[in-house]
C-alpha cells in the first residue's frame, strides 16, 4: 500500500507540473506549433526523473546476528550459520553483492557470509559470533539463511524484538530458509517514503524548470533563439549521442571478467606513482605511464566494482564521441558531425577494445581525437592558445602509447609539407618543442633501463608476421566490424589515392586536405608496420590490431566525410538527410550493442576467484596455495581485485609459477588458475610427480591438486 501511495504521489506531481507548464506556455501563440516537441520534452523529463531518483539509497535499519552454536546440537556437531542475503518487499539481494557487515566478522563462502565454531580450523582469523548488518526499511522483509544438517541456531535482534532461529534441517544439500523479520517502524517507513518522493520531486522540478525556461526563451526572443540554435544545435546533438552511448556502456559494463593484461594494469595501478613509472621504464607494461598514473589515483577513490573502474575508459570514449562530432562540423558542417559521432558511438571496436578495456587505449583514442581537433583548429585560425593546446595534446598522445608517438610524427611531417607549400609559417613548429623534448627524454630513459640490454623480441614476441590477410582483418577491426563502414573506408582510401595520383585534380585538394591527411595516416601507419614486421624485425613485429586504435579518429573522419558527400549528392531535402542519419544510427546500434554487450575474452578470472572462495574447507589453511600461470603484476591484480576484493575478503596464499617449484613444495593442496599462459613444463612435471589431480573445473579453468 505504501509503495502504491509513493507511486501515486509521483504521478500526481507529474500531472501538476505538466498542467502548470502547459497553462503558462499556452499564452504564446507559437506554442500551438510545438505540441509535439513539448510532449517529447515532457516524456524525456519524466523518464530522467524516475531514472535519476532511483539512485537514492533507501533508509536502513540495524540488525544484529549472533551465532548460538555449541557443537552439541543436532547439526552434526558443526552448528554453522550461512547468511545468503535478504529480501525486501519481493526483491531479493545477495549478501556478497548488496550487504556489508558494519561490525564484527563472518567469513565469505562465495557470495555468502558464514560462521563456524571457534574450534573449526576451516576459517580465517578474527571471526566473531556477533555481527551487525544494515538492511533497507520495508514492509515485508526476510533474512535468507542456508538450511541443512550442518547448520545451527542464530539469534536475531532488531530494534523491536529478539528471537532465536534454528537453521538445521535433515536435508543433505543446502536449501534457502527465509526468516521473516517484520515490517519497519511506521515512522521510518513514512520518512523513507517522503525521501523517495522528495528526491523525485526535486529532479522533476529542476528538469522541468530548465525545459520551461528554454521554451519561454524561444518564444520571447525568437531571433536570439534561432542564432543560438544555428551555433549550438550540433553540439547538443553530439552531446546527446555521447551521453546516451555512455549510459549504454555503463549498463552493459562489467559483464565479462577482466583478462590477464587488465589484471596486470590493476596490479600496477595498486602501487604508487614511482612504481608505475618504473614499471613503464622497464616495459613490464609496454606503454608510457600516463593512463596508469591516472588509474593509480582513480583506484584510490573509486568504489569497488568493474563498472566503477571501467569509467576510467568509458568516460574518455564519450568525450571522444563528442569531439569527433565537432571535427566533422568544422570541416563539412553539422550533418558530417552527426555522422562522425554516430560512427564512433556505434563502433563495436570502440566498445570492446577501448571502453571495456582497462588499458591505455581509452587515452589513445581520446587524445588522438583531441589532437586531430586541435590540429585542424590550429591550421584554420592560428593563435597562441590553440598552439599551446595542440602541444599539450601531443604530449598526452605520445605518453599514452608508443603508437601515439608515431602519429605525432605524422603531424610533424604534415606541417613540414604545409611549410614547403607556404600554407603555414615557422611559428607552427613551436608546438612540437615540448612534446619533442618529452618524447626524446622518455625514449632515452626506456633505452637506458631496458632496450640497451634487451632485444625487442625479449620484451614482446607474441606478434604475428603480417600478411595481406592481417591487413584485411585490421581494416575490419578499425571499421568496428561493420561491413558498411568497412566498404566506406575502402572507398574513401581509394578516392584519396585517385586524387593524389591525378595531378589534374590537385587544385581540389586544398578544401579536402584533412580528409586526405586522415587517409594518408591510415595507409602510412599500416605500411610502416607491415614493412617493419616483414623485412626489419619478424621476431617482434609490433603488429597487433589494438595498437592501431590510434587510427580510429582518422577512420571515423574519413568515412564520415565520404558518407556526407554521398548524402549531399543523393538527398536534396533536409528530411531525407535526417532520415538517412537516423537509419544509420539505428542500423549501427543493432550491429554494435548486442555484440559488444555479450562479447567475452574467455578468461574468467573473476569466476575462478569466486569459485575458489567457495572452497572454504581448504583455502584458509596455511597448507593451501593459489597458483597463477601469469606475471607477478597480474597475480597482484587478481589477488587484490578478485580474490580479496580490495580487502573485503580474507587474504589467501597466492603465488605465480615463475617463482619456481621450490615455492610449491610446502603446500598440501594447490589450486592452479590455468588462464592466458601455459603452465611451465618443470612446474607441470613437479605437480604430476608429487600431486594427484583431484578436480578439473574446466568452466573456470582451475585445476585442484592434492599431495600424493
Amino acid at each position: 500500500m505504501l509503495s502504491f501511495a509513493v507511486l501515486a504521489t509521483k504521478i500526481a506531481l507529474v500531472l501538476a507540473v505538466f498542467l502548470f507548464c502547459y497553462y503558462r506556455l499556452r499564452k504564446f501563440s507559437q506554442f500551438r506549433q510545438d505540441h509535439v516537441y513539448a510532449a517529447l520534452a515532457g516524456v524525456i523529463v519524466i523518464f530522467l526523473s524516475f531514472f535519476l531518483s532511483s539512485f537514492l539509497n533507501p533508509l536502513t535499519e540495524e540488525v544484529t546476528l549472533t551465532a548460538v552454536g555449541t557443537g552439541e546440537s543436532g547439526s552434526s556437531g558443526t552448528d554453522e550459520v550461512y547468511l545468503l542475503g535478504y529480501t525486501i518487499d519481493g526483491k531479493e539481494y545477495v549478501a556478497g553483492e548488496s550487504l556489508e557487515i558494519v561490525s564484527g566478522k563472518w567469513f565469505w563462502n562465495g557470495e555468502t557470509y558464514c560462521w563456524r565454531l571457534e574450534t573449526d580450523p576451516r576459517q580465517p582469523e578474527g571471526v566473531t559470533r556477533s555481527i551487525m548488518i544494515k538492511i533497507p526499511v520495508g514492509v515485508e522483509r526476510s533474512l535468507n539463511f542456508s538450511s541443512s544438517k550442518w547448520r545451527g541456531e542464530v539469534e536475531i535482534s532488531t530494534q523491536s524484538d529478539t528471537w532465536i532461529v534454528d537453521t538445521y534441517s535433515d536435508a543433505e544439500s543446502s536449501t534457502q530458509l527465509p526468516v521473516m523479520i517484520g515490517r519497519s517502524p511506521e515512522a521510518l517507513l513514512l520518512l523513507n517514503a517522503l525521501l523517495l518522493i522528495g528526491a523525485f520531486a526535486a529532479v522533476l522540478i529542476l528538469l522541468s524548470v530548465v525545459v520551461f525556461r528554454l521554451f519561454c526563451f524561444r518564444y520571447t526572443y525568437p531571433e536570439k533563439w534561432n542564432l543560438w540554435i544555428a551555433a549550438h544545435l550540433g553540439k547538443v546533438i553530439y552531446g546527446c549521442i555521447s551521453i546516451s552511448t555512455l549510459a549504454l556502456m555503463i549498463k552493459y559494463a562489467g559483464v565479462d571478467s577482466f583478462w590477464s593484461d587488465e589484471l596486470l594494469t590493476i596490479g600496477i595501478m595498486e602501487t604508487d606513482w614511482a612504481t608505475v613509472i618504473h614499471e613503464a621504464l622497464i616495459m613490464r607494461d609496454a606503454t608510457p605511464p600516463f593512463y596508469n598514473l591516472v588509474g593509480a589515483l582513480w583506484m584510490q577513490i573509486a568504489p569497488y566494482g568493474q563498472r566503477w573502474l571501467l569509467l576510467l575508459s568509458m568516460v574518455p570514449c564519450a568525450i571522444a564521441i563528442y569531439v569527433v562530432g565537432l571535427i566533422g562540423e568544422q570541416l563539412k558542417g553539422r550533418l558530417c558531425g552527426v555522422i562522425a559521432s554516430i560512427f564512433m558511438a556505434m563502433s563495436s571496436t570502440v566498445w570492446i577494445s577501448v571502453a571495456y578495456e582497462l588499458r591505455s587505449y581509452a587515452f589513445l583514442l581520446l587524445f588522438g581525437t583531441l589532437t586531430l581537433y586541435a590540429y585542424i583548429q590550429l591550421n584554420m585560425s592560428m593563435s597562441p592558445k590553440t598552439l599551446i593546446f595542440f602541444s599539450v595534446m601531443l604530449v598526452c598522445l605520445e605518453m599514452s602509447h608508443y603508437f601515439g608517438m608515431m602519429v605525432c610524427g605524422f603531424y610533424f611531417i604534415s606541417d613540414v609539407y604545409l611549410l614547403l607549400k607556404k600554407k603555414i609559417t615557422w611559428s607552427n613548429f613551436y608546438s612540437y618543442l615540448l612534446p619533442g623534448g618529452i618524447g626524446v627524454f622518455w625514449l632515452a630513459c626506456v633505452y637506458r633501463e631496458t632496450l640497451s640490454t634487451k632485444a625487442p623480441e625479449e620484451i614482446a614476441s607474441w606478434y604475428s608476421v603480417p600478411d595481406l590477410g592481417h591487413v584485411k582483418t585490421l581494416f575490419e577491426f578499425l571499421a568496428g566490424n561493420s561491413d558498411v563502414v568497412y566498404w566506406l573506408l575502402v572507398i574513401s582510401i581509394s578516392v584519396s589515392a585517385i586524387f593524389l595520383l591525378n595531378k589534374k585534380n590537385m587544385y581540389k585538394l586544398e578544401n579536402e586536405y584533412f580528409y586526405l591527411f586522415s587517409n594518408v595516416c591510415i595507409v602510412a601507419a599500416i605500411a610502416i608496420l607491415f614493412i617493419y614486421g616483414n623485412y626489419i624485425n619478424s621476431k617482434s613485429t609490433m603488429w597487433y590490431n589494438r595498437y592501431f586504435l590510434v587510427l580510429i579518429p582518422f577512420v571515423i573522419l574519413s568515412t564520415a566525410i565520404t558518407v556526407y558527400h554521398i548524402i549531399e549528392h543523393i538527398c536534396t531535402k533536409n528530411v531525407a538527410k535526417h532520415s538517412v542519419c537516423l537509419a544509420l544510427y539505428i542500423g549501427l546500434t543493432f550491429n554494435c550493442v548486442p555484440y559488444a554487450a555479450t562479447y567475452s575474452f574467455n578468461q574468467p578470472f573473476r569466476e575462478a576467484a569466486d569459485w575458489i572462495y567457495t572452497q572454504t574447507h581448504y583455502i584458509f589453511s596455511e597448507e593451501t596455495l593459489i597458483l597463477l600461470n601469469g606475471s607477478e603484476e597480474a597475480m597482484r591484480g587478481f589477488d587484490q581485485y578478485y580474490l580479496t576484493r580490495n580487502g573485503r575478503r580474507d587474504n589467501l596464499n597466492v603465488a605465480v609459477q615463475f617463482w619456481g617449484v621450490e615455492t610449491l613444495a610446502e603446500y598440501e593442496r594447490i589450486y592452479v588458475v590455468n588462464l592466458h599462459n601455459k603452465i611451465l613444463p618443470n612446474v607441470q612435471q613437479f605437480l604430476s610427480e608429487n600431486y594427484d589431480l583431484v578436480e578439473d573445473k574446466q568452466d573456470v579453468h582451475v585445476k585442484v591438486y592434492e599431495r600424493k
